[in-house]
């Protein structure tokens, strides 16, 4: 069976993004997915309509879009990851900024009471 280049082209099937991810060859040129199409992909939809597409499917190519499925979703969990950890590091960040302001509070008020000199003879 074959298929039609136009199932490719149209936007609200997502096979074109599932092409192109598993037709680009090295490691690197993943950095060429759109970021935000990566993002929208729903994996389970996207396998959904390989298992059972609206028209005839080529083996080759069911198996492409499949190899373009799992490319995205390493992207994408790539990306969660990258994001998990700039958010750790950002609160990493803010709580020991946190703790050096107050260490560094805690410090002043003990230096102002010991400059502090009360006279008991008043």
């Amino acid at each position: 069976m074959f298929f039609t280049p136009e199932l490719l082209e149209r936007r609200e099937s997502g096979f074109g993004l599932l092409w192109l991810a598993a037709t680009l060859g090295a490691k690197s040129s993943f950095k060429k997915l759109p970021k935000r199409s990566v993002l929208t992909a729903d994996i389970a939809q996207l396998c959904d309509l390989i298992a059972e597409p609206p028209e005839p499917l080529a083996l080759r190519l069911s198996s492409n879009l499949m190899i373009g499925v799992a490319r995205v979703y390493k992207v994408k969990q790539e990306i969660f990851y990258s994001d998990v950890t700039t958010c750790y590091n950002t609160l990493k960040k803010a709580v020991a900024d946190l703790h050096t302001a107050s260490l560094g509070a805690a410090e002043l008020q003990a230096g102002q009471a010991s400059l502090r000199c009360d006279n008991p003879y008043r």
